[in-house]
């Protein structure tokens, strides 16, 4: 029996070894919660120390920090009354800019010290060495903007202008103050904005007004200086000219009839007076100092002649040649006849109406003289038409000459009289904007939401403290705990033994405990009852801390506050 026993143990205790050096899978079983109870019976006074004095780390920093509070008005952007096709607006801006354009208006400096000393702040012993600079970087820190964005059809948005402060009637009154000097400056720099615009398009007009002025002095001037020669009279000097022309043909036609005339008459004369001086040859016929009839013409007069011919034919027409000859003979003739009677001297050679006595030769002489008189008037006449001709061929050369200049100051002038009547309609809306902008029915900035008093300061955030202050307390706690069973190297449970010594472990004893003393037993009461005052106090202070933070009640803060006092 005893072999059979041996062998039998013989062979399961490889089994069992190899059973032991097998790893057991991890279950949580109730001697872990047990063990965790027992670390937390044994580290008690590490876990309710810590959290106690986090708790009231926490009350104390709740009841001594300095409260934010934060107000806020609502400001609307009401559209213009006037709508804009019909007035359009001086001062338009996009969003952006019009946001940029109120941030810089509330946060200006005149602004800021207007409310530093309306509301006097700033005014306790703390900030009396604060310099001013300062106070305004700090006033413009607590100031925000924040842009509301509408999707109204009548384009109109929203803003808020938002106030922090420790001081909650301050920050609401600060706050409501901020947006209505806002509102009034906003419409004093619409004002002044859209009244400098009208100034500058009235010194613009003015300046523009005067160079159309100028332009339209230096276009009346060319015209008159160049009346005659301008492209719009073009074709009434065509016409002219044309006519002209015929004028001068009409009239060169009838200087060939005259000269016609004149020779006719011409040859009257000379027949009759050749008739007359053969008579005058016969005996008796003739007493002595019997005045002589007829005769030729005199030098001027074929010179006259002479010159009226050679402006209207050549030098080979016949009229002209005969006359050159006719010129010619009595200009050798001329000094016989004054040898031959010295008495007559520089007598004309040419007869008159008194000293001819034959009718015949009379009415000659007559026809000659009317021949020539009409002739040197239809000369005359050739030579102002031929005058008129060359300067409306002048006229007519000079008109594109003139064109292209004209149409320079044209150009000129009606650039200048655009500008000038562009202006002048920005210069009528601007002086309608500005009356819109004086009446109120431009855009408009509206309160729709005033600042009221702030009950709950938003800073510090109480919740995120009171989560902050339980964290620390167990925290520090647990890294108390943590670090003392780090370098305990005692062994309390089985598997850390068999971990350690790679052996199994075949059997497990619980601790004796023995009998304590009546001393060991009045300290290990007085433990407890210690531990279960710890425990209510840390419970105490934990309630005190969410009453503060998290509930915000008034009377348990008065009640903390009186106790700390």
């Amino acid at each position: 029996m005893n072999t059979m026993a041996n062998s039998k143990s013989n062979i399961e205790l490889p089994e069992l070894l190899d059973a032991a050096q097998e790893p057991a899978p991890k279950r949580f079983s109730w001697d872990d919660i047990r063990y965790y109870l027992n670390l937390l019976l044994r580290f008690r006074w590490a876990l309710i120390v810590p959290f106690c004095l986090a708790m009231a780390t926490g009350i104390y920093y709740s009841l001594t920090v300095t409260p934010i509070y934060e107000a806020s008005t609502l400001v609307l952007t009401m559209p213009p009354d006037v709508p804009s096709n019909i007035v359009r607006p001086v001062v338009s801006e996009s969003l952006e800019s019009q946001m940029a354009t109120i941030s810089q208006q509330i946060k200006s400096r005149s602004n800021l010290e207007r409310i530093i000393a309306d509301h006097q702040l700033f005014s306790d012993l703390k900030h009396q060495g604060m310099f001013t600079e300062d106070k305004l970087i700090r006033l413009r820190e607590d100031i925000k903007i924040d842009l509301i964005q509408s999707r109204s059809r009548d384009g109109s948005n929203a803003f808020s202008i938002s106030f922090r402060s420790n001081d909650p009637e301050k920050t609401m009154k600060i706050a409501n103050a901020l947006a209505s000097n806002f509102i009034d400056s906003n419409l004093e720099y619409r004002e002044e904005k859209a009244v400098g615009t009208t100034n500058f398009l009235e010194s613009e007009l003015e300046a523009m007004r005067a160079k159309l002025q100028e332009t339209e002095s230096q276009l009346s001037i060319f015209r008159s200086r160049h009346m005659g020669e301008l492209p719009e009279q073009l074709q009434s000097n065509l016409q002219l000219l044309s006519s002209l022309e015929t004028q001068l043909s009409n009239r060169q036609e009838r200087l060939r009839d005259e000269r016609g005339r004149l020779m006719i008459a011409q040859n009257e004369v000379e027949q009759i007076r050749r008739e007359t001086q053969s008579t005058r040859t016969l005996p008796g016929s003739t007493t002595a100092g019997q005045p002589q009839v007829g005769g030729p013409m005199t030098l001027a007069q074929l010179k006259e002649q002479l010159a009226s011919l050679q402006g209207a034919y050549t030098e080979q027409h016949p009229d002209v040649i005969r006359l050159k000859g006719m010129i010619a003979e009595v200009e050798a003739r001329e000094p016989t006849q004054n040898t031959q009677d010295p008495q007559r001297g520089a007598a004309p050679a040419s007869d008159t109406l008194q000293s001819i006595s034959s009718p015949l030769m009379r009415e000659a002489v007559r026809r000659r003289m009317e021949a020539e008189a009409s002739i040197a008037s239809i000369q005359m006449e050739v030579n102002q038409i031929n005058q008129q001709i060359r300067e409306y061929r002048l006229r007519i050369e000079r008109t594109p000459q003139r064109e292209e200049q004209l149409l320079t100051l044209n150009r000129d002038y009606n650039n200048i009289r655009q500008a000038y009547e562009s202006l002048l309609a920005r210069k009528v809306e601007a002086d309608m904007a500005v009356n819109i902008q004086r009446k109120n029915k431009g855009e408009q900035f509206r309160i729709i939401d005033y600042a009221k008093l702030p009950e709950k300061p938003v800073s510090p955030n109480m919740q995120r403290l009171f989560l902050m202050f339980i964290a620390a307390g167990l925290g520090i706690g647990a890294a108390i705990v943590f670090v003392y069973e780090f370098f305990d190297q005692s062994v309390r449970k089985p598997e850390v033994l068999q971990a350690r010594l790679s052996l199994p472990v075949l059997m497990v004893m619980p601790a004796m405990e023995l009998v304590p003393s009546r001393s060991r037993r009045m300290m290990g009461w007085l433990n407890n009852g210690l531990s279960v005052v710890g425990a209510l106090v840390s419970l105490g202070l934990f309630a005190c801390l969410a009453s503060v933070t998290v509930l915000n009640l008034p009377q348990a803060t008065q009640a903390i506050k009186g106790i700390l006092k």
